[in-house]
């Protein structure tokens, strides 16, 4: 599965995540790394949840109004920021476990007009800001090193259906929400 939804993000959000994303990037950094196969922000991925800092944005609303989300009232979000400076960048990897089932997303925020995020089922996509990808969390997907000066933006999350209690650190990490 894997869905694109465009403009899931207005350019004004997408601005104020950028925003706070950069002003929280120093804060984030000094977390714990949740694992050492990642760098900066998104090694931190476990250690708090990123809609925390956007309470502007209604981000659970947003998610709930998918046609996808129709049958669902309540979900667990996790969700992080990824500031890719020069030189770094998101390898292959998936969320899932084999007896995992949730859906992962990325929404591209900001940075140069050549990134791309590689789906190992439709290959490489160019990064459109304020667009969703919403997937099987077993689908391998990656960003490839950033070339570029300014730092490439994006926010991922996990939407669980059934409550992932058992997480390390889940009164950081996850977020209940529930259909209003």
């Amino acid at each position: 599965m894997h869905i694109k939804i465009p403009n899931f993000l207005s350019a004004k959000e997408c601005k104020l995540i950028e925003k706070t994303l950069l002003e929280k990037e120093q804060e984030i950094l000094a977390l714990p790394l949740s694992t050492e196969y990642y760098t900066g922000t998104t090694a931190r991925y476990s250690k708090y949840n990123f809609l925390n800092y956007i309470p502007e944005i209604n981000m659970v609303e947003k998610f709930f109004n998918l046609p996808i989300m129709q049958d669902e009232d309540e979900c667990w979000i996790q969700c992080w920021g990824n500031v890719l400076h020069k030189s770094e960048e998101i390898p292959m990897h998936n969320h899932g476990e084999p007896e995992n089932i949730f859906y992962s997303c990325n929404i591209f925020i900001s940075g140069s007009d050549d990134c791309f995020t590689y789906y190992d089922d439709i290959g490489h996509v160019r990064n459109k800001v304020g667009e969703l990808h919403l997937v099987d969390c077993h689908l391998f997907h990656g960003v490839k090193e950033n070339i570029n000066d300014q730092p490439r933006l994006s926010i991922a999350c996990d939407i669980h259906f059934s409550d992932p209690k058992d997480f390390n650190n889940y009164e950081q990490r996850i977020v209940h929400a529930k259909r209003n």
